[in-house]
């Protein structure tokens, strides 16, 4: 998340623990790893005990440098070219400032640290707070706009020390502070940051503003329901992830779009709307491993995703080995419609559905196909595929579909008109034509060369229909020499996913970077190759129903 309580831009007084933490954080989102069985939800940590319930925004992250996350962390790091570099500036930032890290952080820290946002902006859009994903996955929190909602928020955070450190503790953020007495708190500021810090049994605590120290004291005091760690909504949803992480976080988009509504009446008039995400949540974890890292998240309370979504990849089999990238869903048609009834349920434009059904009847007269045609086009498993190319990648849409000469007539039409509506884009070539170009197995495909290095291409085999940038990507959907399905990289990256998934997404990291490091993309950082070439892969999936998760995982090449 962008909202952190240890970035350094906002925690100066505590800038040696902010700087260290952050950084390895940083190294660490590069590599992180899998659950590859069940395990045991996770339970909250007992920083989260110093947060209010009134958090909106949660994160927290191991501080246990001993612990098993961080060792492979450490050694995950280790491998990577600009470890040596980024751990000399930081041992050089905090050297400045009189601190050695293993001398004076090291032993204060206790096991955990963790950030809750307990009040946002009000202007900030809650409509930019929430996304409709292609994915089956229904509508799903838009993590930038939360975190820049987040990063200007009010905040508290807790840092847990060692037993009996508290005295070291306030000699560490002592440095380059002004003392103050607040109340009963001894509260350390710096001039140059609003961010204030005080000491308490067990743990540093970081706010936005005197308030929220003693707002984080009293929820510890108070326990129970006042704290984050208390609250049914919080433990329900962090309860959903695995054990074993380095750090994990909690969004209540639910009372997040309350606290927004509440002085909103353009968001007001949206009640419907409102009401579909009103306990809506997402518990996020990232954990390392040896092979590199997984992010795992769920989402709770809020809408399902369409019906019929669901699939199990066969698509992948039609993939070449060497794509650069694969992405596999189902139902595009279903998702469209699905949106287009939230939108009109929002109260925004109740007329969308009305102007939806005069769309389709234009499109009839000037395309000859009906939303029909297109719905058995787009109801099946589909596969977006890109591949190698010169000068540039080439890219293909594959779908499944239950009568393949159907889909030929809707593409036959939609290449018949579009002459018409060419004419008014403004192509590099216009003068251009379909041809008739062969494709494996004895198909007959089209192509239409619409510049110098671009075409469409389209064909239909048997119960596979293909639309692509050229003849040649067709041919190897149809033909893999070696499917994606069956290559070692492709399964160790996808091992543990489930039968049934709502998408699939495969980047071939290694190809792209050796692509572009042959065309010259890197020439003037030779240092981002190095470190990129670690990086095998990125991989995920997402299920739907009443619980949506979602999975990637940063794969690392072999040391």
């Amino acid at each position: 998340m962008r909202s952190s309580a240890l970035k350094s831009r906002r925690s100066r007084v505590v800038a040696p623990l902010a700087i260290t933490m952050t950084s390895v954080a940083l190294i660490a989102a590069g590599c992180g790893g899998s659950e590859k069985e069940a395990v045991p939800g996770a339970d909250a940590a007992s920083v989260a005990n110093y947060i209010p319930s009134s958090a909106v925004v949660y994160a927290e992250m191991s501080t246990d440098f001993e612990g098993e996350q961080w060792q492979q962390i450490d050694k995950l790091a280790k491998t990577f070219p600009a470890y040596p570099e980024l751990r000399k500036e930081l041992d050089d930032s905090m050297a400045k400032d009189g601190v050695d890290f293993d001398r004076d952080i090291k032993p204060v820290l206790g096991k955990r640290a963790a950030i809750g946002v307990v009040e946002i902006p009000q202007a900030t859009s809650t409509t930019q707070m929430v996304i409709t994903a292609p994915t089956g996955t229904g509508t799903t929190p838009n993590i930038d706009a939360i975190g820049n909602a987040a990063d200007k928020g009010k905040f508290v955070a807790a840092i847990e020390l060692q037993p009996g450190k508290e005295a070291d503790a306030e000699k560490l953020i002592a440095k380059d502070a002004t003392v103050s007495q607040v109340g009963s708190l001894k509260v350390y500021s710096n001039t140059k940051d609003k961010s204030v810090a005080t000491v308490v049994p067990g743990a540093i605590l970081v706010g936005s503003g005197p308030e929220q120290l003693q707002a984080a004291i009293d929820a510890k005091k108070n326990g129970g329901g006042a704290t984050l760690a208390g609250s049914s909504r919080y433990t329900e949803a962090i309860g959903k992830l695995p054990q074993q992480t380095f750090a994990q976080g909690y969004v209540d988009l639910g009372k997040m779009i309350q606290m927004q509504a509440a002085s909103n009446p353009a968001l007001q008039s949206q009640a419907k709307m409102l009401d579909m995400y009103k306990d809506m949540r997402m518990a996020t974890s990232a954990a390392a491993e040896a092979e590199g890292a997984r992010v795992k998240g769920v989402t709770i309370g809020g809408p399902e995703g369409p019906a019929d979504t669901s699939f199990s990849p066969t698509l992948n089999a039609r993939v070449p080995a060497n794509a650069l990238a694969y992405f596999g869903f189902k139902n595009l048609q279903a998702q469209v419609g699905q949106s287009l009834k939230q939108y009109a349920a929002s109260g925004a434009n109740p007329q969308v559905m009305d102007q939806a059904n005069m769309a389709a009847g234009q499109m009839q007269s000037m395309l000859g196909i009906t939303l029909d045609d297109l719905k058995a086009l787009s109801k099946n498993e589909h596969a977006l595929v890109v591949v190698p190319g010169v000068p540039y990648p080439q890219v293909a849409l594959a779908l499944q579909v239950d009568d393949g000469a159907r889909a030929t007539k809707t593409l036959d039409s939609l290449r018949t008109a579009s002459p018409g509506l060419l004419q008014q884009a403004n192509l590099p070539n216009p003068s251009a034509q379909w041809a008739q170009v062969p494709l494996e197995g004895g198909v007959t495909g089209w192509d239409l060369p619409i510049s110098p290095t671009g075409h469409v291409t389209y064909g239909v085999d048997g119960n596979l229909a293909m639309i692509g940038s050229s003849p040649t990507i067709l041919k190897a959907v149809q033909r893999p020499t070696q499917p994606l399905a069956e290559s070692d990289g492709y399964k160790k990256a996808l091992a543990g996913m489930p039968d049934d998934v709502t998408s699939v997404v495969w980047i071939n990291v290694g190809e792209a970077v050796r692509l572009g490091e042959a065309a010259g993309a890197f020439k003037n950082d030779p240092e981002a190759v190095a470190n990129l070439r670690r990086i095998a892969s990125i991989s995920g999936w997402s299920t739907g129903g009443k619980e949506q998760t979602f999975e990637m995982f940063f794969r690392l090449n072999p040391a």
